[in-house]
């Protein structure tokens, strides 16, 4: 009988871990597709990215 709660006690323990392990894959998934959100707002605008691109290489150009 001890050894069957044991058992049950570690299986259990496993689940745990598991079910730690996958909420942080979660979270870690959910962060990343906000990002991909963001970025896919930044790009979809390719005119706008362009310009900024533009203005930046003038402020570089103008600082050096």
């Amino acid at each position: 009988m001890d050894t069957d709660h044991e058992k049950l006690r570690e299986d259990l323990e496993k689940v745990e871990q598991l079910e730690d392990k996958i909420n942080t894959e979660l979270v870690m998934l959910r962060e990343k597709i906000h990002t991909m959100d963001v970025e896919l707002i930044t790009f979809r605008d390719l005119d706008s990215l362009r310009r900024q691109s533009e203005q930046k290489k003038q402020v570089h150009f103008f600082l050096i």
